[in-house]
């Protein structure tokens, strides 16, 4: 049981009878993973919000990267259909998409590796991946690169976040979610 407490982030004096701790935090965890497989909020903005929330910094970076990660390789298993909507709607609208263009201008710039690299921040991981299919990249090729990309900005964003947390003193036991839940739970 002292592992389940280490491993969401309870301290011992946090730990309340009724259990709304443990539910609270596991209901925080859901919201950090359903934010972080949402299209265009990635790991790069999540993971400090999740910190910033009160949730334990490393768990946070694992349940959103994995949230991420997921949602990637599902956009790319469907790149085809999604991309051939995104067509049509934008026809339909006559709207030229600007995040579209930004990202076509990495892409002719730097090529997929710095469309994988770059996209998670400048235009999001799944839109660098429709873009990157539809330019012409091979799936393959594309998985291993936006994968690569989005664990890789996870793990960054992790640290970068332990360190401003413990910079900027900031007690991570208590937090705006971690709060917010509780009075709910009530």
């Amino acid at each position: 049981m002292q592992i389940l407490y280490r491993s969401v982030g309870i301290s011992k004096n946090k730990r309340r009878l009724k259990g709304g701790s443990i539910i609270a935090h596991f209901i925080a965890y859901i919201i950090i993973f359903l934010a972080a497989a949402t299209p265009f909020i990635e790991v790069v903005f999540t993971i400090p919000v999740g910190a910033i929330a009160g949730l334990n910094v490393w768990l946070v970076t694992f349940v959103a990267t994995f949230g991420n990660v997921l949602t990637v390789v599902i956009v790319i298993a469907l790149a085809d259909r999604i991309r051939e909507w995104q067509r049509r709607r934008n026809a339909e609208k006559g709207k030229v998409n600007k995040k579209n263009e930004r990202a076509e201008k990495i892409m002719s710039r730097f090529g997929l590796p710095g469309l994988a690299l770059l996209g998670p921040v400048f235009v999001g991981s799944h839109l660098a991946v429709l873009l990157a299919i539809s330019l012409g990249s091979s799936k393959k090729h594309v998985t291993s690169w936006v994968l690569g990309s989005v664990i890789g900005w996870g793990i960054i964003t992790g640290i970068a976040s332990y360190y401003a947390l413990d910079f900027f003193q900031f007690e991570q036991e208590s937090g705006f979610l971690y709060d917010l839940i509780e009075r709910f739970n009530q």
